[in-house]
């Protein structure tokens, strides 16, 4: 009898455990967030009449749409500045706006005008006058689906574009998770309104059978375990321990007491709803650092919690653990008194009506693999709960039979382009979005450490480089789809020059540093610096000069240093860049005539080489043609002309060799004044030296690179301070205001950065050489907390340039070798002056004496 009451006993809490979660989905965005601050930049609210129903020629009524805007930074319909609008999702749009911060950031570089329309049923957008009315039954909110969504967005915007006289004017979509998916989907039913879109967390493919249905929880679940076993353990304990406890009215009210209730439970379902609501929506958020998105949270938020739930006195009951553990989520702060399960701060109820018609993501919990209890997703169970619920059954089918997604890698290539799939791979919704390139312009970029439409967020000085890295790449992929646009109405140099540049990206990619420049520019750098002898008077810029100049040379055209044409070659270069900034007089023996001579001898010896190659591909065929410089690189993988060449490969050689053997130059006349900066750039790399020898490693990889941390501030402070490149030059393609001043179409215009850079507004004692300012618990700017807004050393966002990474991996690595094998002197006193470029008048003369003492 005793093995018996046991055995009814565990079958009657695996069936408890089973019905813990009601709801099958979870929503996209938090039910039980904290409501939002007000927001922090400056809008518009506007209202515009909208139609109940766009697909039926009955008049079923009208409703009031709500929509956010911003034209501050808009450079207007005449220049054909772009239109930025974010789908709203399903909440109040002040929400979403607020927390897509790198939307705003960007508005100012690209000229944008802003659009945050509200989604119909949500925040105030609501038809029949309220809430109560419009969810009032099946009937009222039959006109609540994403199809009448994204039609209110097109109409919106194509009034809005002509009452602005803005209908040449690119529109970009932009959307986190549910917005995401709006702007995806808006982009492929609406290609003529918008030219891309960037969807953000976007879970596209979370329909039907198309991933698996364990994939969400299994994410969350893999969240945890990645923090703590032990803390993955206790959570799947704790559904057999909460049903156990919840079994009568007693054991209800003690539950109710022990988690802080606002209300006596009536069962454990809405508790058991409130819990794996917490550990789904933390790992959305696991950003790695404090947010108040969905809650006021510190940074890794899971570490956190199960730091509370490991960490527990001796003893500790299960679900006391449990609770410690999720206040990190529910109340972090400290504030909250009781919790209201039924709590909707975002006006987000639409959502469950949504699930059950049309957005409907079968989930389920694999007992082997997740920590949530187990169950499988039942579609007839689904049929009756939403009949019961709203007296509709759900269309599972209809969101793929609308949108697409089964066999979506042969459709979307064919019939869609400029999409931005961005993924954070801790996200749970990450499971069911695009992971992967489809063509060439649906691209998916994704972040292992990346959460819920972490990059939609506003920047940080605490950003990591892989989300920095990721943001430019948004905003790359937004400023080519603008270039294509304008493309028609761009002269035939701009179309050159943006190939150009992207030839340039394409090479200077960061898989090319890491594989292919790291190890070349440590190898030359030792080849100079292994030359240099003690006690020895020499110009330091002449041999920064001929280190950068090989680099590139290798890089370009494969020579190296012991061949025949390099010596001649950098001669002739040196001529040529004399003659560049010189008097543009083309008269005898002038500095101008001799640089257009050395130009011509330089641009003979690259066409030399391209025949020389295409003689080997005609005798040896296309494969034999390395592409492992930039000259087979292009001959190979481009259709650019023979002139299109030799220009790509001359500029090149000069932006890889000129500018960044100044800036090495001048972080040499730096630091000797700095003996502290020294003195840590010496420890930072005898610590990463000392790893090295340990792991028996000679060569620095990819990881050294990144810890060379303090090195990259000594880095940015040289090009703050030594101001390489001074000014741009642009031109106006249009009339163009500014602060009060007319500059006409046609005008040469030149921004002074070095203005920015040495501004007291901005950088506190700016003449200074202060590396530590640029450390992310310093405070070097006034009147903005990120660090780069007011620092162009590369050109501005969207327009850097393309060679920057490797400008700032050519200096870091030739700095290490440096400090860690030389001290200097300086022999004669110099000085920097700008011809306009920046120039030691003497070559900053110096004398090394070689460092003995080892790790």
């Amino acid at each position: 009898m005793a093995l018996s009451t046991l055995l009814l006993l565990s079958l009657l809490l695996i069936l408890l455990s089973f019905s813990t979660l009601s709801e099958s989905t979870p929503q996209l965005l938090g039910k039980y967030a904290k409501k939002p601050n007000k927001l922090q930049f400056k809008y518009e609210t506007k209202y515009f009449t909208q139609q109940l129903d766009h697909f039926s020629f009955s008049d079923v009524g009208s409703f009031s749409q709500r929509f956010l805007i911003n034209k501050e930074s808009w450079v207007g319909a005449k220049r054909k500045g772009p239109i930025f609008m974010y789908c709203g999702n399903e909440g109040d749009i002040e929400w979403f706006a607020t927390n897509s911060g790198f939307i705003w950031e960007i508005a100012s570089p690209f000229g944008a005008l802003l659009l945050f329309p509200e989604h119909r049923y949500y925040g105030e957008s609501m038809p029949y006058g309220s809430k109560d009315q419009a969810y009032k039954n099946h009937s009222t909110l039959s006109y609540l689906t994403a199809e009448q969504a994204i039609a209110d967005y097109a109409v919106l915007l194509r009034d809005l574009k002509r009452n602005l006289s803005a209908e040449a004017s690119p529109v970009v979509l932009f959307g986190g998770s549910y917005g995401g998916m709006l702007a995806a989907w808006m982009k492929l039913k609406y290609p003529h309104m918008a030219i891309g879109a960037l969807a953000s967390s976007a879970p596209v493919l979370q329909f039907d059978d198309i991933v698996p249905y364990g994939t969400f929880y299994d994410i969350v679940s893999n969240d945890f375990r990645r923090e703590s076993t032990s803390c993955f353990n206790t959570i799947k304990e704790s559904w057999n321990a909460l049903a156990f406890e919840g079994q009568n009215a007693n054991s209800l009210s003690q539950l109710s007491k022990k988690f802080h209730l606002c209300k006596e439970l009536k069962s454990t379902t809405p508790l058991s709803d409130w819990l794996s609501s917490a550990y789904s929506y933390l790992a959305m958020v696991d950003y790695p650092y404090p947010s108040d998105f969905l809650m006021t949270l510190p940074g890794h938020p899971i570490r956190e919690v199960c730091r509370r739930i490991d960490n527990a006195a001796d003893g500790s009951a299960v679900l006391d653990r449990i609770f410690d553990g999720v206040s990190v989520y529910y109340n972090y702060t400290g504030d909250v008194k009781c919790f209201d399960l039924d709590d909707d701060p975002h006006g987000m109820g639409g959502w469950q009506w949504q699930a059950c018609t049309e957005m409907v993501m079968p989930m389920s919990s694999n007992p082997d693999t997740s920590m949530f209890p187990p169950w499988k997703f039942n579609y007839t169970y689904e049929q009756e709960r939403c009949r019961t619920s709203y007296g509709v059954v759900p269309r599972g089918r209809w969101i793929t039979t609308e949108f697409g997604g089964h066999d979506y890698k042969r459709t979307w290539s064919r019939g869609a382009s400029n999409i931005i799939f961005s993924n954070g791979l801790l996200d749970p919704w990450s499971g069911g979005s695009v992971l992967q390139n489809i063509s060439e312009t649906i691209v998916a970029l994704v972040t292992k450490e990346g959460a819920h439409h972490l990059d939609l967020r506003s920047s940080t000085p605490n950003d990591p480089d892989w989300l920095t890295q990721q943001r430019g790449s948004e905003v790359r992929l937004i400023q080519g789809w603008i270039d294509d646009y304008n493309r028609e109405k761009s002269s035939a140099f701009r179309d050159m020059h943006r190939e150009m540049r992207q030839i340039a990206l394409n090479f200077m990619s960061q898989p090319r540093l890491k594989s292919i420049f790291l190890k070349e520019a440590e190898n030359h750098t030792l080849l100079v610096l292994n030359s240099w002898k003690e006690n020895c008077s020499f110009s330091a810029q002449d041999e920064l000069r001929k280190f950068t100049f090989n680099l590139m040379a290798k890089q370009t055209l494969s020579l190296n240093p012991e061949d025949e044409d390099i010596e001649p070659l950098r001669n002739k270069y040196n001529t040529f860049l004399k003659g560049v900034v010189s008097t543009p007089l083309n008269l005898p023996e002038t500095a101008y005539r001799r640089a257009l001579k050395s130009r011509s001898k330089i641009l003979k010896l690259i066409e030399r080489k391209m025949s020389e190659r295409l003689e080997t591909m005609k005798k040896d065929g296309q494969d034999s043609l390395n592409d492992d410089d930039l000259l087979g690189w292009v001959m190979k993988l481009t259709n650019l002309t023979t002139e299109q060449i030799l220009d790509l490969i001359l500029s090149l050689l000069f932006a890889g060799h000129e500018t960044s053997s100044i800036s090495i130059s001048l972080a040499i006349f730096f630091l000797q004044d700095s003996p502290a900066v020294l003195q840590q750039l010496r420890e930072e790399h005898l610590s990463i030296s000392r790893a090295k020898q340990e792991s028996n490693e000679k060569m620095l990889n990819w990881k050294d690179y990144k810890k060379m941390e303090f090195t990259q501030c000594v880095i940015t402070e040289t090009l703050r301070l030594g101001n390489i490149t001074r000014f741009l030059h642009r031109k106006a393609i249009k009339d163009v205001q500014y602060k009060g001043y007319d500059i006409p179409k046609g005008w040469q215009v030149l921004p002074v950065v070095s203005a920015a850079h040495l501004d007291p507004a901005y950088f506190d004692k700016p003449s200074d050489f202060n590396p530590w300012r640029w450390q992310q618990n310093g405070s070097n700017q006034r009147g903005t907390p990120n660090s780069t807004t007011n620092l162009v050393p590369f050109g501005g966002w969207p327009r850097l340039c393309p060679g920057m990474e490797l400008a700032k991996l050519e200096m870091a690595i030739f700095i290490r070798h440096l400090v860690l094998n030389f001290t200097w002197e300086f022999t004669d006193k110099d000085e920097a002056m700008a011809n306009p470029y920046v120039e030691f008048t003497k070559g900053l003369p110096i004398k090394v004496r070689r460092i003995t003492s080892g790790i």
